[in-house]
This record gives structure tokens, C-alpha cells and sequence, in this order.
């Protein structure tokens, strides 16, 4: 399976992660905020899918794409050991944001947490709100989700 897939509803990319101890609670469940950090690596791993590299992006050449806001919603904990799936869509692109759908499964396809998470674009070094630029709008365009029938 190719990490960029296209489903029944859209576009959506997946990114798979283990549970380990670290992760989790002393009852070997997973503490709240690290569900923030597995939704960043996923948006990371789309990006670098798309040839956008978080390193090539601190260089300069290029703005970030930082957090400017989150709305999640909890269903169930995931658990120590659990094999989860973090499933990236994006629902709207602006010319200086993008706004993210995200969800965290277990591999079975239960729905553990659900997201929106709006990103705007920085400058990398001025640290001020800058035009996410024609090649990254270009890269996100395709991916924006619409409902469809995937051939």
C-alpha cells in the first residue's frame, strides 16, 4: 500500500504508528497531548511525500507550515502495543493556510480521535505570515478533498 491513497470519500494519506511505553500513562494509555504529536508527524510525512522536507523548509527557501489552530475531539484511548493509523485530508486551501482533517484509528478501523487543524504559513526566519507560495499551493491543490469515486 502506497502511503498517498485515494478511498470511496476522497484523498486521504495515511501514516502508521506503534504505541510504546513512553507514549502512555502509567495505565498504558495514551496521554492526551501526544495525539497532537502523531497528527504532526503525519502532516510531516505528507509533506515530505510531496517532495517538502521539513529540513529544506527550516532553510529559508521555503515557509512553514505551523499550527495556528486545533479542535479535537476524543472517542476512545489508544493503548500501549496498539498499531494506529493517522489518516491526513485536506478540507480547505487558502492562499496562506490550509486546513487539515485528521483521525487516529486502530488498524481495526475503530475511531479513536478526530481533528481540524488549521496551518498558516511563516516565514521561516521573520517568523511572520507570509503566502504559502505557488509550488506548495500547486503540491496541496490536488489533494484537497471532494467528495468523488476514485477510479
Amino acid at each position: 500500500m502506497t502511503p498517498l491513497s485515494c478511498n470511496m470519500s476522497g484523498k486521504t494519506f495515511e501514516h502508521r504508528l506503534r504505541i510504546y511505553f513512553e507514549d502512555t500513562d502509567a495505565g498504558g494509555i495514551v496521554y492526551h497531548a501526544n495525539y497532537l504529536r502523531y497528527f504532526e508527524r503525519a502532516r510531516g510525512e505528507l509533506l515530505r511525500e510531496l517532495g517538502y522536507a521539513q529540513n529544506a523548509m527550516l532553510g529559508g527557501e521555503l515557509p512553514l507550515i505551523v499550527v495556528s489552530r486545533v479542535e479535537m475531539n476524543f472517542r476512545r484511548p489508544a493503548r500501549i502495543d496498539d498499531l494506529l493509523v493517522v489518516k491526513t485530508r485536506i478540507a480547505k486551501l487558502r492562499k496562506a493556510s490550509v486546513v487539515f482533517t485528521q483521525t487516529i484509528e486502530r488498524e481495526s478501523g475503530e475511531l479513536l480521535v478526530e481533528a481540524s487543524i488549521r496551518c498558516a504559513a511563516v516565514d521561516p526566519k521573520a517568523g511572520v505570515p507570509v503566502l504559502l507560495g505557488e509550488t506548495i499551493e500547486s503540491a496541496l491543490a490536488p489533494l484537497v478533498w471532494r467528495e468523488q469515486i476514485c477510479a
